[in-house]
């Protein structure tokens, strides 16, 4: 863990966060700025600051869950596409690996962080 990274935190449970799924490996986790409802991240839970760092069996393990991730949020969200995406250098905000998994944009919505919370989990 990294002392200072709000994503180790998450995944230590030292911070609130709307969880999906765990395991022994990630944690699945609403964005808490929805960029649409639905806006979901998967993070290792031990800290790996960019797609440069991970292994290999890491990253499929991630995009393992984020296959099933995204058919629970394009069936209980009505949604009929998702971007998943990791960011890299300046375009990584958080400097801990994560993917997100973003709903249509076209059809953006303004759904609540609770009512979407509540249809996924």
């Amino acid at each position: 863990m990294k002392e200072n990274c709000i994503f180790c935190k998450i995944a230590n449970h030292t911070i609130e966060s709307k969880i999906l799924f765990e395991d022994d490996k990630v944690i699945v986790f609403l964005d808490m700025d929805q960029t649409n409802g639905g806006h979901t991240l998967i993070i290792p839970k031990h800290h790996i600051e960019d797609i440069k760092e991970v292994e290999n069996d890491m990253l499929s393990h991630m995009y393992e869950v984020a296959k099933n991730i995204g058919d629970k949020i394009m069936n209980k969200l009505n949604k009929t596409g998702l971007t998943y995406v990791i960011n890299y250098g300046t375009s990584q905000e958080v400097k801990h690996l994560h993917l997100h998994i973003i709903p249509e944009l076209s059809n953006k919505d303004n759904m609540d962080i609770e009512d979407v919370y509540n249809r996924l989990k």
